[in-house]
């Protein structure tokens, strides 16, 4: 019997303990997962504080507003998953992430670096700090789980190592930098990265999975390779200021994630543009100052979601094509410097969303549309270097109480002004009305005061500089360009006013007497001064 008193004993006290603690086993299970995240380890605590150590802080190395350094606060034997940029796996502890986007640093970087002996990163972002002209070391294939690599602004310079086709999980690889100068070739420039071996073709057969890449100011001096149209995934491409050449593949404008797509200043880059399939996702296109020409296609107006099209200095021609009244998406339409003629259509007044609009230095002719004024959001207007013509109300263009720029001078209309001095006008900061048959000073200068560029040449303009002019935007004022009038009187001092000044020309007036002797106190920013042509200023 005592066997089985025993099991009966134990299975009753097994069964009040079931009923009595029915959640204990949740309730334990629940403990163990609530556990706190795992401490960094030891070694790769002291990789991190070796990779600081081998860096100076410069406040120089950054160019972000706000950057700060971030590894300042890094000590020895603190948890380095607390750190500032530092991520780490809850499970594991292990260091999975590292952004020291603009943290002052500033210093050389190669292979032996610690930070390569960080092998479980997925993201590593050493953005906007300055490694002072170091090689990107061939030790980045050692981190091969990274998915992130950016490297942006960040002063690498030579061959990108090959070792990178090593990052096969890349989706994001942005090694964008400056091109001090995109107008000059890079073998003028020596403070860039190359990608020629491995090539760009190299880069697109064995990143497979990229979906962001910007190689913005690289060296790559090769045509576009087809299989970048390969990358399904790719939802930002920038080649811009790459020395690319060669027809440019269909197939990219195409890719059915692309969003955005830059390869401005690519000078030997050509092509006409694709028929644009119904669905695009493209919202920025960027083509300006390339070789890519003949008519903007009817299927522009398919991408219903662009909000940025600029095509600057490029080869197009032909009327503004009525598709893009469709584009109501659109904040910035850039067309300057190309050979689009006819008139500015109508309805460019139903693109309610513009904030830039650049239409300048072209063909185009006829008046300004009265649309055009409905753009309430407009912040940019240049419509400078056409054929315009008629009049144009200058109480209208007012009215657009944002206006940062305006630009509409060498056309052939004529500008009306107004005597308002209505105070809520918009405060401008660049402003040119050269050659607009202007009779006298707009009243609404005399409000002006964050003006920059101010260009009132070659109009009708007679009688004596009024006071007010010497005093407005006076501390910001760099360019005033009064030449080609029919002023008279003398430069008076308050002319000095004009702290700022660098460049002032009067030449081509009536102006006369002495000049104020206090212009010697612009010395340090005035630099050009330009009399020529007047009665007779000593």
């Amino acid at each position: 019997m005592e066997p089985f008193l025993h099991c009966f004993s134990l299975k009753c006290l097994l069964t009040i303990i079931f009923f009595i603690f029915p959640n204990y086993y949740i309730l334990t299970q629940s403990v163990s997962s609530i556990q706190p995240p795992a401490a960094c380890w030891d070694s790769e605590r002291s990789a991190l504080l070796h990779f600081k150590d081998s860096f100076i802080l410069n406040n120089s190395a950054s160019d972000f507003p706000l950057a700060y350094p971030k590894v300042k606060s890094w000590k020895v034997g603190g948890d380095c998953c607390s750190w500032d940029g530092v991520e780490c796996d809850d499970n594991t502890g292990h260091v999975i992430g590292l952004d020291l986007s603009s943290s002052f640093l500033y210093g050389s970087i190669d292979s032996n670096n610690t930070l390569f002996h960080l092998h479980h990163l997925t993201t590593l972002n050493l953005s906007d700090n300055n490694f002072n002209g170091s090689k990107i070391p061939s030790a980045i294939g050692n981190l091969s789980r990274l998915s992130l690599l950016d490297f942006s602004f960040s002063a690498f310079s030579g061959q990108i190592p090959i070792e990178i086709l090593e990052l096969s999980e890349l989706e994001t690889l942005d090694l964008s930098g400056f091109n001090n100068d995109p107008e000059l070739p890079f073998e003028n420039n020596d403070n860039h990265l190359e990608l020629k071996n491995p090539s760009l073709k190299s880069l697109a057969d064995k990143l497979v999975k990229l979906k962001y890449l910007d190689l913005g100011g690289v060296n790559v001096s090769s045509t576009v390779p087809q299989s970048l149209a390969n990358l399904s995934s790719l939802t930002h491409l920038s080649l811009r200021s790459c020395d690319m050449n060669g027809e440019f593949p269909i197939e990219i404008f195409q890719l059915p994630n692309l969003q955005f797509l830059s390869v401005s200043y690519n000078h030997r880059l050509k092509g006409p543009l694709p028929e644009f399939p119904i669905n695009s996702s493209i919202e920025s296109l960027r083509l300006s100052r390339t070789g890519f020409d003949g008519e903007l296609p009817k299927s522009i107006g398919n991408l219903k979601s662009l909000s940025d099209l600029e095509v600057i200095e490029c080869n197009f021609s032909g009327q503004i094509p009525s598709s893009l009244k469709n584009l109501t998406q659109l904040t910035v339409l850039s067309l300057p410097l190309n050979l689009f003629s006819g008139q500015i259509p109508s309805w460019i007044g139903n693109l309610s969303r513009l904030r830039v609009l650049d239409l300048s230095s072209n063909e185009l002719r006829g008046p300004i549309p009265q649309s055009l004024f409905n753009l309430v959001n407009l912040e940019h207007l240049d419509l400078e270097l056409n054929h315009l013509s008629g009049t144009v109300n200058l109480e209208q263009i007012l009215q657009i109480r944002g206006l940062v720029v305006l630009q509409v001078s060498w056309n052939d209309f004529s500008v009306l002004t107004t005597t308002t001095k209505n105070a809520s006008v918009p405060k401008f900061k660049w402003l040119t009305l050269d050659s607009c048959n202007l009779s006298k000073f707009p009243d609404f200068l005399a409000h002006q005061d964050e003006l920059e560029f101010l260009n009132l040449g070659n109009n009708k303009i007679d009688g004596c500089i009024p006071k007010w002019l010497w005093g407005l935007s006076a501390k910001t004022l760099v360019a005033l360009e009064l030449q080609g009038n029919s002023l008279t009187g003398e430069l008076t001092p308050m002319i000095c006013n004009l702290s700022s000044i660098v460049v002032l020309d009067v030449s081509n007036n009536n102006l006369s007497g002495a000049l104020p002797p206090c212009l010697s106190n612009l010395s340090r920013s005035l630099s050009v001064l330009n009399l020529q042509n007047n009665s007779s200023v000593a």
